[in-house]
């Protein structure tokens, strides 16, 4: 557009010289500018940036009373300064982009590719938001645009930053409430679309053997060869049912015959005569004990008369000696 309100900057060949060159042309929508007679501006800054090894690149800033540019001619070179303005910049607009490559004469060089391959847009404005967060609520927005101004930022005391932290909390907390649903989901979708790749693995194996019993690994195989592999293959698996299913009846058998044998102890345990041979066994102990006992309390009778019996003979003993010594 040749009528537009804001700044536009150009890369462009002008001049006398007809050198590549960067112009920074400004406009508050009163004027109608011309490419003939407006580029190069008179302040531009001669860059070649045409038919580089790498792609060039060009930086942006802007800020509320300056705008400044740079370029370089890869990305591994050094930032060149084009201009550095004081320009007072509107809130709002937008960024637009716009080329003209020009017309290429027969028969001789053609005109310049001018390809755009990547814009970042970065928000170096600590007390605005740069873009709309859409995956969170109004409310989250609001809250978190009042803790990027200037009285929220700037803390006097504790008390303020604990409330600012507080505030930084609910605001983490509510978002959390809110995408934990939609996280679960997702989650829950993984699950499937992995239980999903699972049996689509399973069921390819499957079809990978069933081809090579078909047609061979080789895929030259006849159908009469595959057939009769596919008979081996449910021979041997016949086989292994078979030889399966004899151990298996083995261990029920075996099974089966502990099972009667531990019914069988039960049911005798369970009997009057279990009972009968026991009450004998108990009246034996008793009276064997019983037995045991008086044994016990008469050698104990007969271990005091032989204690007294010999206490007394080494009294008697002891005042033979003492009586004949001293008298």
């Amino acid at each position: 557009r040749s009528t537009f309100d804001g700044f536009a900057i150009v890369l462009a060949m002008g001049g006398s010289g007809k050198k590549p060159s960067v112009s920074f042309i400004p406009n508050d929508g009163s004027k109608t500018l011309s490419f003939d007679k407006d580029v190069p501006s008179p302040k531009s800054k001669e860059m070649d940036f045409r038919n580089t090894l790498n792609a060039a690149q060009f930086k942006l800033r802007v800020m509320p009373n300056k705008i400044e540019g740079y370029i370089k001619q890869s990305p591994s070179l050094a930032w060149n300064e084009c201009f550095v303005v004081d320009h007072a910049v509107k809130v709002g607009g937008y960024i637009g982009f716009s080329a003209w490559s020009g017309t290429g004469n027969p028969g001789r060089v053609s005109s310049d590719l001018a390809s755009l391959l990547e814009v970042e847009v970065s928000n170096f404005d600590e007390n605005s938001i740069g873009e709309d967060m859409k995956d969170v609520s109004m409310q989250i927005q609001e809250a978190y645009r009042q803790m990027l101004t200037d009285e929220n930022r700037h803390f006097v005391d504790q008390k303020s930053q604990t409330e600012h932290l507080t505030r930084l909390l609910s605001m983490l907390g509510e978002h959390l409430a809110v995408a934990k649903p939609e996280d679960d989901r997702l989650l829950a979708q993984i699950h499937s679309l992995t239980s999903r790749v699972d049996t689509l693995g399973a069921d390819c194996k499957t079809l990978q053997t069933e081809a090579h019993l078909l047609l061979g690994k080789d895929g030259v195989q006849t159908q009469g060869d595959g057939v009769m592999s596919l008979k081996q293959e449910i021979v041997g698996l016949r086989r292994a049912l078979v030889k399966d299913t004899a151990t298996q009846r083995q261990k029920l058998d075996a099974v089966h015959k502990n099972v009667a044998e531990v019914r069988e102890h039960h049911t005798k345990a369970k009997s009057g005569l279990s009972f009968s041979v026991l009450a004998k066994q108990t009246e034996a102990l008793e009276k064997t004990v019983t037995s045991r006992g008086r044994q016990m309390s008469w050698m104990m009778v007969v271990m005091i008369i032989a204690v007294l019996g010999i206490g007394a003979l080494m009294y008697n003993r002891m005042y033979y000696y003492e009586k004949k010594h001293f008298i």
